[in-house]
């Protein structure tokens, strides 16, 4: 029975699956303890903020390269003569970030090629979600009805499109690596 679990999780498909079940299962473990263990829900509420500032201030950044007369406190922002968005925990997208870093991690991979892909795609989603908060920002100066269906559809669902593309691409390098390897160790055969 255990030969045949270890032979199961040594497949590639297999181990990937249980693999990203463990880490959906430590996902919900720091989940919980963001919320309920005192150290750790100050070190998250530290972290969040961080990533709250770096996202408004791109956006405001954006907004006034684009030439806007931009109004900003804390994790609102609006142009000026329009309701603005509110940048709220949810919107941060760290279940995003967490979900990305454990499709790239869980794959097979150099460490290097892992860590390579793990920082670009944090750059690359928190800038996407800067450009998501610019871009609701745009839409709440010209119609305010729009932002809400955007916000919750259609920039969500763009966003897990990018993170699954990425971790395509990391993929078929991966799977390009392997076989290059392989071909490189039957033709020393």
């Amino acid at each position: 029975m255990i030969d045949k679990l270890k032979k199961l999780y040594q497949d590639q498909f297999y181990g990937f699956v249980v693999r990203m079940v463990v880490v959906y299962g430590v996902w919900r473990v720091l989940l919980k303890a963001s919320q309920v263990i005192e150290p750790f829900k100050v070190l998250w509420g530290k972290m969040m903020g961080v990533l709250l500032k770096i996202i408004t201030s791109t956006s405001l950044l954006q907004l006034k390269i684009m030439g806007y007369n931009v109004k900003h406190h804390d994790a609102f922002l609006a142009i000026k003569g329009s309701a603005g968005v509110v940048v709220g925990p949810a919107c941060i997208g760290i279940g995003v970030m967490f979900i990305y870093i454990g499709l790239i991690l869980t794959y097979y991979g150099s460490k290097k090629l892992q860590l390579k892909f793990v920082v670009g795609g944090l750059f690359l989603i928190n800038f996407l979600n800067a450009l998501r908060v610019t871009i609701l920002c745009i839409i709440s100066k010209y119609n305010n009805d729009w932002v809400e269906f955007n916000h919750k559809i259609v920039f969500n669902n763009l966003l897990y499109v990018c993170v699954i593309l990425m971790w395509i691409l990391y993929a078929n390098i991966t799977n390009k690596s392997i076989v290059n390897t392989e071909k490189d160790n039957n033709a020393k055969d």
